[in-house]
């Protein structure tokens, strides 16, 4: 597990924030550790951009620990809030923040620690994924905002493809 490699301290204490941005939504889960992953806090976010965009913050439980209409125009709109409602609960004592980002092309397979040059590359592949990388680079960006002492970790979908058999990714359909 990545995380084990971030600093010190009992198991417990440990908190992971797991960030899924896609074109018009935004998907967060807050982690305690603890001999099993525990829940905090979810969010989702839907139909950003639009008038009838959609946050709702839930605990444990599913029960809504807030929830508001309209007024999401940006991803950083939707995680300003998350961030918000996070250092609220108590949410400053994070270990490490995971990003899910869709394309990183032929140079990234594997979860890579966000750095200046990981951030400068992924803008290099802007053109190959235009919907969803300006998101989640976004919400890397916000995130070193609010937590500049948090590593970030960036996993790559396309790492997943190719592990794949050469069939499998060239024919989607192959049996």
């Amino acid at each position: 597990m990545v995380v084990q490699s971030f600093g010190a301290g009992d198991l417990e204490e440990r908190r992971v924030l797991a960030i899924n941005t896609g074109s018009s939504s935004l998907k967060a889960t807050l982690y305690r550790l603890s001999p099993s992953e525990t829940i905090e806090l979810k969010t989702h976010a839907e139909h950003i951009g639009q008038p009838h965009a959609r946050l709702r913050l839930t605990d444990p439980d599913g029960g809504t620990v807030l929830e508001q209409h309209g007024d999401l125009r940006d991803h950083d709109a939707a995680l300003r809030v998350l961030l918000q409602a996070l250092r609220e609960r108590g949410g400053n004592d994070l270990t490490a923040i995971g990003h899910r980002v869709v394309h990183g092309g032929a140079q990234y397979r594997d979860p890579h620690l966000v750095t200046d040059e990981l951030i400068a590359g992924l803008r290099g592949l802007m053109s190959i994924e235009p919907e969803h990388l300006p998101a989640a680079l976004g919400a890397i960006e916000a995130c070193l905002g609010y937590y500049p002492d948090v590593p970030q970790v960036a996993c790559f979908d396309t790492a997943f493809h190719r592990r794949m058999a050469r069939t499998a990714q060239m024919y989607g359909l192959a049996a």
